[in-house]
């Protein structure tokens, strides 16, 4: 007996846990979980969300932001080829543009963090100009073997000591130009998005639990609803499903937004990387941060310094969703004066898998007239959008208090005018491709005021790492349908190879085409190839742009410069700096004539050699001021 208790005992345990896991972790009771947890977790499915969200997946996602971790050496060869209209473009650029190459090499050194780049230009395949930039610690230097044998050092710790010794005075736009260049080396721009999107692992955990399910945490449960046994179209196939759905009228809309600012204001975790995030972007000197600066002055002190309010506290936070708030309230009205709801469906199949999802307007929750403004189709191989353009006039321009507005004050997407022509959207688009700019114009206005659907179709096949197909963009109206777009798509992500190419063209006019190729090879190994091509054509007009390089990673070329291959500019007495300018424009006048001839423009000697100063500059002088007198001490200010 005891045996048989112990047995029955055990059975239970296995059993109540079994069915745990089916509750939690499967579909399998549905039809006992609340509505709202139903359709939270079909639309994770739909979103593509309802895997395990592992901090290890989003540090795998955050390395491809890491770009600066290691040394490298790279080069690339740009070029252009145009045929435009000579009042956008004028020939004789054109030629210019067509003739000329862009060379560059640069490396990286990841020990020292000392960069350079060199940047040649090319005219017929011959060497035009080429400029050499290397920056290591506060130092820049500048080198172009066409105007100086040797290369410039700018020590920019050292700048103000040289203007107050050689009484020049800096404005504040200098010193600002200073500060950037000097914080080159700390802030590494290739690093933004990576500090921007990184998250500790206990912050994103947090924000997990915090925000992981805010449709059931901030969302009525009264306003979902479940409906087996409904019988939809899925791309043409009829399938029986089960309807979850979620309705938000005005009002639910405006206690949905008003509960989530609440619930940021009691989230410390999401302040604070407010704040962390506001100060990456001031750290990397990103301009967006000065417009909170430029705000925070103008209410608080407009006497206040730029550095004075740079800083950004949780009050601040707070003080902005306060403000938030209190808009939203003075607004109100906005949201609750209508009844007219809209209702969000997700429709699952026998396997509890989405294969539609919908959104209509509904007069009020216990209307059951839907009136279908999106719907999503989901097959293997082929999903369908279709807007419904006049389904979303109507819902849009709906209003509680006048139901039976007159149409004649409709006001439609496209226009205020619907168009009453039978005539179908084929013939009206077949004869606007032939007309001219003008009648064109006017049919187009027509052909959007007789659409009825949008239609946008995706069909493709994928793998593991890669995805190919075709989205077509169409039109309905008056009955018909007519294939406005096509482009034709083909993404690969695997271990060794990313490509991404798009080709659109349109079945209206074979004389416009777009496409796109971006495609790097050998990423499981030290050197990346690089291929970047966009082409675009109208009509007889047509411009692309073409790029190719590779990249090498483990190893860096930084070039070493002493004192017998570079001058130390801020370290040069009066008479060696202008012995310097002297000996530039010299070199200059030997050089550059014939490299500007290959682009038509005629200089002399003589008159190049005329740039030489007379005179030394005068006793007070603005850095930022250009002046032929001083070209190079006032380039790092500029």
């Amino acid at each position: 007996m005891k045996k048989a208790i112990i047995i029955i005992v055990s059975v239970l345990v296995v059993a109540l846990g079994a069915c745990t896991c089916l509750y939690f972790f499967t579909d399998t009771f549905n039809f006992i979980k609340p509505a709202s947890t139903n359709f939270a977790n079909q639309a994770k499915k739909l979103l593509g969300t309802d895997k395990d969200n592992k901090y290890s997946d989003y540090e795998a996602f955050l390395k491809k932001f890491k770009l600066e971790d290691k040394s490298y050496v790279g080069n690339a060869d740009i070029s252009m080829n145009v045929s435009l209209p000579s009042s956008i473009v004028d020939s004789s650029t054109q030629k210019m543009i067509n003739s000329s190459t862009v060379k560059y090499s640069g490396s990286y050194d990841a020990s020292t963090k000392a960069r350079s780049n060199n940047i040649g230009l090319y005219k017929d395949k011959k060497e035009f100009l080429t400029l050499n930039l290397l920056q290591k610690d506060k130092t820049v230097s500048i080198g172009c073997s066409d105007l100086y044998d040797k290369t410039l050092n700018l020590d920019m710790s050292k700048y103000e000591e040289y203007c107050k010794n050689n009484n020049i005075t800096i404005d504040d736009n200098s010193k600002d130009s200073i500060n950037k260049l000097t914080s080159l080396n700390d802030n590494n721009y290739t690093d933004l998005l990576y500090d921007l999107f990184y998250l500790s692992e206990d912050d994103y955990n947090s924000l997990n639990k915090t925000y992981g399910n805010l449709l059931t945490d901030l969302v009525d449960k009264d306003n979902f609803s479940t409906k087996k046994n409904q019988k939809i179209t899925v791309n043409g196939d009829d399938v029986k499903t089960t309807a979850y759905s979620l309705t938000l009228s005005g009002e639910d809309t405006y206690n949905l937004i008003t509960k989530f600012i609440e619930l940021v204001k009691k989230d410390e975790t999401t302040k604070k990387l407010i704040i962390d995030k506001y100060n990456v972007l001031k750290k990397y000197d990103v301009a967006f941060y000065s417009t909170y600066t430029t705000y925070k002055t103008s209410i608080k002190d407009s006497n206040l310094t730029s550095e004075e309010t740079d800083d950004l506290s949780t009050d601040d936070v707070d003080e902005f969703l306060d403000k938030l708030m209190s808009n939203l309230e003075k607004n109100k009205d906005d949201f609750t004066k209508t009844k007219e709801c809209l209702k969000f469906t997700i429709y699952s199949d026998k396997k509890s898998e989405p294969v539609k999802f919908e959104i209509s307007s509904v007069k009020d929750k216990k209307d059951n007239d839907e009136s279908v403004i999106f719907a999503e189709d989901l097959a293997k191989g082929k999903t369908k959008y279709t807007i419904s353009i006049d389904e979303l006039n109507k819902f849009l321009n709906s209003s509680d208090t006048e139901e039976d507005e007159d149409e004649n004050n409709t006001i439609d997407i496209f226009s205020s005018n619907k168009s009453s022509s039978s005539n179908n959207v084929t013939s009206s688009l077949n004869s606007s491709s032939k007309s001219s700019y003008s009648s064109s114009k006017s049919g187009l206005e027509s052909i959007m005021n007789s659409i009825s659907d949008i239609v946008i179709e995706d069909e493709y096949e994928k793998t593991d790492d890669s995805r190919k197909g075709t989205i077509t963009v169409s039109a309905k109206a008056s009955g018909s349908k007519q294939e406005m777009l096509k482009i034709d798509y083909e993404n690969i992500d695997s271990k060794s190879e990313y490509k991404s190419h798009i080709s659109v063209s349109s079945p209206l006019s074979s004389s416009i085409s777009l496409d796109y190729t971006y495609n790097i090879t050998g990423l499981d190994s030290d050197t990346q190839n690089i291929k970047f091509d966009l082409s675009g054509k109208y009509s007889y007009y047509s411009a692309k742009l073409s790029a190719t390089g590779s990249i090498t990673y483990g190893k860096s070329n930084i070039p070493e410069l002493t004192a017998d291959n570079s001058v130390d500019v801020f370290n040069l007495s009066k008479e060696d700096y202008q012995k310097l300018e002297t000996d530039i424009i010299t070199k200059a006048s030997d050089t550059l004539p014939e490299k500007l001839a290959l682009y038509g423009i005629k200089v002399t000697k003589e008159e190049i050699l005329s740039a030489i100063p007379d005179t030394q500059p005068t006793a007070t002088q603005d850095a930022t001021t250009p002046d032929t007198t001083n070209p190079v001490v006032t380039e790092p200010a500029a």
